[in-house]
Formats: C-alpha cells, sequence, structure tokens
C-alpha cells in the first residue's frame, strides 16, 4: 500500500493515516455509502482497489503491486487509455494507469444516499514523450448499495490534431475458485485471441467456463453476467461498450514482453492467485473512438452484485433489473461546450469566485463544463492565438458570411 493516505468519505468525516511530509496530497480517495459499503480509489493511475457490499470484497488487486510512478497497480478497477493491449509507440494498456490523478469531485452523499466522486487527468510531459496527443481524462464514480456506476470522459484538446483511441474499462474481480464461474451473454459472438489477431472465431458456448489460460477478445458483445456457483453471486455488467476481453494468466505462462522496453515485465501475482481472480474489460478495440479538437466521448458501465442471501438490498430497491444506461448515445462524440469568453478565465481576478458553487452536486451534464473550467485554467500564452480564432469564429453571425466569403475569395487570388 502506498506510504501516505488520506482519506475522504461521502459523509464528510473521514480520517486517514498521517501523510507525512505530503500530508496535503491523498493517494487514497474512499467513497463510504455505509460502514460495510465502501469503494476505495488510489490516486495511481485513478484504480479502484476495493468495492465492498456488507464488507465482502468484490475486486482482485495483486498483493505484490507497486504503488509507485510509472507502474501500473495489477487488478481492481482501471482504465486503458489511450490503447488497450500492444501498440507500437507504448506500454502496454497505455499511459494514464501509470501517472497520478487528481481529485476533481470530492467523495458528497446524493440526494439519494448514493456517493459519488471523480476524478481528472491530463496529459503532461511523460505522455507526451510516448504519445504526442494533448487530452484530459475525467473518471466519474458512482457508489450504489449493490451497484459501481463508472463513466469515464475522453476529450480531445489538440487546437488541430484529431487523434484515435481505443479505451477499455479493465475489472479484475475476486471469485473463490474460477473453475466455479460461469459467463454469460457471449454466446455466438465473434472473437479472436487478442487485438491483433485477423483469424476470427464465433463463440459456441452458451456458458464460458475458465479452467486454463485465457486471453479472448469478443466483439459486439451485450450485457453479460458472472455467476459464480458455490456462493449464488452474479455480477451483471450493463455497458455501452460493444468489445470485451477476458483474461486470466493461470499459472503464469504468459510472456509479458513490453514492446516499449523490449524487456520482460515482472508478474505482480503471487502463484495461487489465478485462482482467485477473472478480468473483464470492457471498452472500444475493433472500431477506435476518433475525436477532433475539442470534441470529447463519454464511455458508461454500471457492475451490479446481485446474492440471494442479501434480501435487504431489494427491499432498498437497488436490486434494479433494467438497463440503467438511459443518458447518451452510443458511439457519438460531442463538443466540447464554450464557455464564457476565455479572457476573464485567464485574468486574475476576473473569474466569479461563487461559480464552483453551482457545482456543489454535479451531474452528468455538469462533468463536461467543470474539464472545460480545468482546461482553461492551464492555458500558456502558445494556446492564445488558437483561442482568440475559435472565438473570433463562434461570434460570426450571419451578417458576418459575406464578408467572410469575400475575405477567403481574396485570399485564393493568384497574380494570374
Amino acid at each position: 500500500m502506498p506510504k501516505s493516505q488520506s482519506v475522504a468519505n461521502g459523509s464528510g468525516c473521514g480520517s486517514g493515516a498521517e501523510a507525512g511530509a505530503e500530508e496535503e496530497e491523498k493517494d487514497v480517495v474512499i467513497l463510504q455509502r455505509s460502514l460495510t459499503t465502501t469503494c476505495t480509489v488510489n490516486l495511481q493511475g485513478a484504480t479502484i482497489t476495493s468495492w465492498r457490499i456488507e464488507n465482502e470484497e468484490q475486486l482482485f488487486v495483486a498483493r505484490r503491486s507497486y504503488y509507485h510512478p510509472h507502474f501500473p497497480i495489477r487488478g481492481g478497477v482501471a482504465l486503458a487509455f489511450p490503447f488497450f493491449g500492444q501498440w507500437s509507440f507504448g506500454p502496454r494498456h497505455g499511459v494514464v494507469r501509470k501517472i497520478r490523478w487528481r481529485l476533481l469531485v470530492p467523495p458528497q452523499k446524493m440526494a439519494s444516499g448514493d456517493v459519488q466522486a471523480a476524478f481528472i487527468v491530463c496529459d503532461d510531459a511523460y505522455t507526451r514523450s510516448i504519445w504526442g496527443n494533448n487530452f484530459w481524462l475525467c473518471f466519474w464514480v458512482i457508489l450504489q448499495a449493490a451497484e459501481l456506476h463508472l463513466r469515464y470522459f475522453v476529450f480531445n484538446t489538440n487546437h488541430l490534431m484529431p487523434f484515435e483511441c481505443t479505451p477499455m474499462l479493465m475489472t479484475t474481480f475476486r471469485v473463490p475458485d474460477v473453475m466455479h464461474c460461469q459467463l454469460t451473454g457471449l454466446h455466438e459472438c465473434e472473437c479472436s485471441q487478442d487485438e491483433t489477431d485477423i483469424d476470427f472465431d464465433v463463440e459456441q458456448r452458451q456458458a464460458v467456463r475458465v479452467d486454463d489460460y485465457v486471453r479472448r477478445l469478443y466483439y459486439n458483445t451485450p450485457d453479460l453476467n458472472l455467476s459464480d456457483e458455490r456462493t449464488g453471486r452474479t455480477v451483471s455488467l450493463i455497458k455501452d461498450m460493444p468489445d470485451t476481453q477476458i483474461w486470466n494468466p493461470w499459472d503464469g505462462r504468459e510472456p509479458m514482453l513490453c514492446f516499449y522496453t523490449q524487456v520482460v515485465e515482472e508478474v505482480d501475482f503471487d502463484p495461487d492467485d489465478y485462482l482467485n481472480m477473472l478480468r473483464i474489460s470492457c471498452g472500444h478495440v475493433r472500431k477506435p473512438i476518433t475525436l477532433n479538437p475539442n470534441e470529447y466521448f463519454v464511455g458508461h458501465m454500471v457492475i451490479k452484485v446481485d446474492k440471494p442471501r442479501q434480501e435487504h438490498l431489494k427491499k432498498e430497491g437497488k436490486a434494479r433489473t433494467s438497463r440503467v444506461l438511459p443518458d447518451l448515445p452510443r458511439d457519438v462524440a460531442f463538443s466540447l461546450p464554450r464557455l464564457p469568453r476565455f479572457s476573464t478565465l485567464l485574468v486574475p481576478g476576473l473569474r466569479d469566485a461563487t461559480a464552483r458553487s453551482q457545482y456543489a452536486s454535479p451531474s452528468l451534464t455538469d462533468i463536461p463544463y467543470m474539464v472545460a473550467e480545468e482546461i482553461f485554467t492551464h492555458v500558456t500564452k502558445k494556446d492564445v492565438p488558437y483561442m482568440m480564432a475559435e472565438d473570433a469564429v463562434a461570434r460570426v453571425t450571419d451578417d458576418d458570411v459575406p464578408y467572410k466569403l469575400a475575405e477567403e475569395i481574396v485570399s485564393q487570388v493568384t497574380n494570374k
């Protein structure tokens, strides 16, 4: 675990270990719905390292995981970005799992009693040395009685260049014995060995079981259900992401070759860890997301746990049977919202000190505006010409169009 920890919870009365010289920084953020239902997020990669329901852990994290910069935490819930799997420029599953995120929205109780928090990160010298694009990411977590709502926002903050990405939410579940689990929902889906394989099969099994090493990628998958025969627990993955990978290293035979460093990565798992884990990753692989400058993309997944003996959860109305993703259409990119004139955001003293009070309890539609404000606070001198041009274009009216056309014609005039 990290050397320094600081804890926050939804009731605002959390406490934690002393943080020493870095007391102001929070290595760990805790969403606490009740004394026995909590979610722990480590700012290293904004990785969810624990999710407890009635004191029962739902996620698996390798005991030997590194909690240091530029090392990913093995297990839990993490976002792979900009690319999932192996890619030519950088480490497996991208770079954002290896860098420190910041807390955008501290844990806070909602009117429903659920607890939410949001985390944010942007490109830096390390990410640009590997992948030379400007981006912002926001990861929004809502903890309910028996559900975990996860939503990520990908923002392209390049001035001119679009980029492609294949974001994936990787969730490593803790199970008593993986050989007594089955995954349903993949029947008749196309599949391949990994993201680079060009040979496709069709899954013929009604229920997929794991009894050996597996790393298999499925395309255009529906919602999934992971059932545990021993405990009766069923985990439902309700998602708006088309592709799914299942992975279990089994006895550690998988070569963990990192194409970026050309060395074999150290495997952080203990010899018998494979029996108690199964990673299910959901996102976009076959069809990458393309974002133009100032566009953003939203991905959403709900993880719901249903256990027969947890009857009190049904009384609370949290054991839903219908889909709960009504907010956004699938595979659509949105334009970053325009804020008031950027000059008021650059000059000290002109910003309204109470502007953020409207985000005391942010909703889905607030997050893009909050990220837009964060972007503006990091503006540098080299950004100003681009922002002035964007601002001028945004204020063009119908009366300006003839003049704009005339200017365009003049600009195309040649000597002949």
